[in-house]
């Protein structure tokens, strides 16, 4: 920043000030610019001493006035008070100037490349760094920010202490990963080495991902999936976040068969725009790995399972109900029918809504497959209480004059409704130019009709423009004339 100060005679000089700094080893400079009556001789003084000049400190004056002090490779002992004093023959002032000089973050002792510790057992990580001012620290696994909780502790002793540590009680599998941390303040950002953290169950066996585990007897597999998608519905319904990667690849297994989801801080929030695709994606990665490696026939199909996770009828009273009737159903279908594959790729592909603006984009077609994560029955018209699979049950053990006679009712309801959908559609065609939510293909190709025939009809009188601009123009000559 530059100043100006003006030096008249008589006139006390003001004293300003103003702070500056710079890092450790690297060149800085201090100006000041001077005028008044008469060039005035600048002199230079270090807290209140006259500054030597050498090859370090070098002065330089412009002929603007501008006086500029130049600091190379900047030490800690150039830190203090620096002070211009402007003197002519009507009087002096002076400006002063205070540097502080910042030291980058330098490690001293950095992280080991590897650790292993033993689950249940507390993990203390250790870095000694020195810099000016102290540094301030951000420690990370897998590249993601740890914040304190009641597992993890972040301390440094005191001020003059270069010891950072990290204190993690009680470790769990899922604390397992690549630790680091980065070391900031006014003179730089330093990162440190990663340190590998294993961690290890009680027998001395580390828990391995899901994709290394030990093939599993029918059995256990079946009850370690019926726990992974509670897992999942519970982040779902309970936390409103999606985990958006979920795969064999972050999910741990112990010796006791203990699962554990790791990677869990970069799941999304639901009101994420790509929440319900990574939801899709995290079914059907869990789907196919108990497909494909365990065979098993009673597991739920991706549609099947996002249904589940989603479902706002589904609670904690009749979830267990829910899960009962899907697995019974799953085991009396043939085995070349437990999944559909044509119903799973079209589910794959489906558009999903997340807003009511997103609602009025979807498909009739698609109604039936998105009708369940918004509580509503497939034709859209009320809402339902109950899951559809209990729903059914219910209907079933009615009477058989009760079901005759609802029969009977859903039959009238079609046929109005499908009346309402003909009258709607015959209305829009004879507008011509308003398209139905529900339009069939024959009614979208008779409204094109429509509309190609209004066009046409239209054109057979409209004025062509060459004889409009003509009309116009003799018009305008008219007026002229009259006027």
């Amino acid at each position: 920043m530059i100043t100006y100060f003006l030096v008249q005679p008589k006139v006390e000089a003001p004293i300003l000030e103003n702070n500056q700094s710079c890092v450790f080893g690297q060149d800085t400079q201090i100006s000041w610019k001077f005028s008044g009556i008469g060039k005035p001789r600048v002199t230079w003084f270090f807290n209140d001493q006259p500054l030597p000049t050498n090859d370090r400190l070098r002065v330089m004056e412009t002929d603007d006035g501008t006086s500029i002090l130049t600091i190379r490779q900047a030490e800690l002992g150039d830190q203090g008070v620096y002070t211009a004093r402007a003197t002519n023959a009507f009087g002096e002032v002076e400006a002063k100037t205070t540097l502080s000089v910042y030291i980058k973050p330098v490690i001293k002792i950095n992280l080991s490349a590897s650790m292993e510790t033993i689950e249940g057992e507390n993990m203390i990580l250790k870095i000694v760094a020195g810099g000016t001012p102290k540094p301030g620290i951000t420690w990370m696994r897998n590249n993601d920010e740890l914040t304190p909780n009641d597992r993890t502790e972040m301390t440094t002793l005191t001020l003059d202490d270069e010891l950072y540590t990290l204190a993690i009680l009680k470790v769990q599998p899922e604390d397992e990963g690549e630790y680091s941390a980065k070391l900031s303040n006014f003179g730089g950002s330093l990162q440190t080495d990663k340190c590998k953290v294993t961690v290890s169950s009680e027998n001395g066996w580390p828990a391995t991902k899901l994709k290394d585990s030990p093939l599993l007897d029918e059995s256990e597999a079946f009850s370690l999936y019926l726990k992974l998608i509670h897992y999942m519905r519970t982040m779902f319904v309970k936390c409103k976040l999606i985990h958006a990667d979920l795969s064999e690849f972050n999910l741990l297994l112990d010796s006791k068969n203990q699962l554990y989801v790791i990677d869990v801080s970069q799941s999304v929030e639901q009101a994420h725009p790509n929440a319900l695709e990574f939801l899709r994606m995290d079914c059907r990665n869990v789907t196919d790995y108990f497909a494909k490696r365990y065979t098993l026939k009673t597991i739920l199909t991706m549609q099947q399972l996002f249904n589940y996770i989603t479902d706002p009828t589904i609670n904690d009273s009749n979830e267990q109900a829910y899960l009962d009737k899907m697995i019974e159903q799953a085991k009396n279908l043939p085995l070349n029918e437990t999944t559909d594959e044509v119903d799973e790729r079209v589910f794959e592909r489906i558009f999903i809504p997340q807003t009511l603006d997103d609602l009025c984009e979807t498909s009739s077609k698609d109604f039936r497959q998105v009708s369940t994560i918004l509580g509503m029955n497939e034709t859209m018209t009320e809402a339902r209480l109950v899951p559809k699979i209990l729903e059914d049950e219910n209907d079933n053990s009615s009477s058989s004059s009760s079901s005759s006679s609802s029969s009977d009712n859903d039959d009238n309801d079609s046929s109005d409704y499908a009346s309402a959908k003909e009258e709607q559609e015959e209305q829009a065609i004879q507008k011509g130019n308003i398209r139905p939510r529900d339009e069939s293909p024959t009614s979208k190709r008779l409204r094109k009709q429509a509309v190609k025939e209004q066009k046409r009809e239209k054109r057979k009188t409209k004025i062509p423009k060459h004889v409009k601009k003509r009309a116009e123009k003799i018009g305008g000559d008219k007026r002229k004339r009259k006027g």
